[in-house]
């Protein structure tokens, strides 16, 4: 969906619109759970603008801008990178242990993103625009 529609939109319309929406389903599920609205420390509320500035304005949005030049397919392959990556952090970081079995889908998944870019069909063609 939002492949069609950044043809007609910027990415920073789409994700402002998408944000206001999802606020607005989401504050009544809230009420209606009981749970309390807003955080009460700062702790908290820093915690919840790091999250919406990174998970929502640089993760979405980057990825919103990506579908003006990739098709919707490509993305998505390339999102697989994201538990590769996760897994090599907490290897080196955390010290944890990464498996034969690990290996061998670290190189699947690198496998079917090298042959993703070199298609075709990775990139939007400029007629489409």
């Amino acid at each position: 969906m939002i492949e069609k529609l950044r043809t007609r939109f910027t990415t920073t319309t789409i994700m402002l619109s998408s944000c206001i929406v999802t606020g607005l389903l989401t504050i009544p599920i809230v009420l209606m759970g009981g749970n309390q609205l807003f955080p009460t420390s700062t702790t908290v509320w820093l915690a919840v603008i790091a999250l919406g500035v990174i998970s929502q304005g640089l993760g979405q949005g980057l990825l919103a801008y990506c579908l003006k030049q990739f098709t919707s397919g490509f993305v998505s392959i390339f999102m697989l990178m994201e538990p590769l990556i996760t897994a090599i952090l907490a290897w080196k970081v955390f010290g944890e242990q990464l498996n034969l079995l690990n290996w061998i889908a670290f190189f699947i998944i690198l496998t079917g993103l090298y042959l993703a870019t070199i298609s075709k069909g990775a990139a939007k063609s400029s007629a489409i625009h």
